[in-house]
């Protein structure tokens, strides 16, 4: 009995680190294939937009991938309120798959629609992996004035990482 049980643990351990080491590789992958993207255009924006999408000419766009129930997008919401200074000279998209209702309540509850510098968009049509490349909540694609990708994070991340790309 105990031969089984050592067994299994290793068997188990072995699976585990197996699914481990090719999510890594995976990410490296990805993470190679963003920066084969950086230079590129921001492509069109194809969601539907809960508030009109402000102009976005000649003014750097970030453009964040979230999801309502994600930790980490509250946080990175909140921090985007806190510091919304760091963010007078650009606009922000936010864009979801959620549905309306979850996304409203979202945009509510972060006083998000207290911020003029915030559009919010649902991708009814699920297109936002294929033309961004990935879909990971959070993300952020930070571009140029001239609307060229400098920079493009997956996952939560510091204010000033984003705000610096700004300037």
């Amino acid at each position: 009995m105990k031969r089984k049980t050592v067994f299994f643990l290793i068997i188990g351990s072995v699976l585990l680190l197996v699914v481990i080491l090719g999510y890594c590789s995976l990410r490296k992958v990805s993470n190679r294939e963003l920066a084969a993207r950086r230079g590129k255009p921001m492509p069109v924006l194809p969601f539907r937009f809960l508030s009109p999408l402000h102009s976005l000419e000649g003014k750097p766009v970030v453009i964040n991938y979230f999801s309502p129930d994600c930790d980490h997008c509250q946080y990175m919401a909140t921090q985007m309120v806190k510091n919304k200074n760091a963010f007078k000279t650009c606009e922000v998209v936010m864009v979801t798959g959620a549905n309306e209702g979850q996304t409203r309540a979202f945009i509510t509850q972060y006083k998000l629609n207290e911020l003029s510098f915030i559009t919010v968009g649902i991708d009814t049509a699920s297109r936002f992996f294929s033309l961004f490349g990935m879909a990971d909540s959070p993300s952020f694609f930070v571009y140029s004035r001239q609307h060229y990708l400098q920079r493009a994070i997956a996952g939560e991340t510091r204010i000033d990482s984003l705000s610096c790309l700004l300037n």
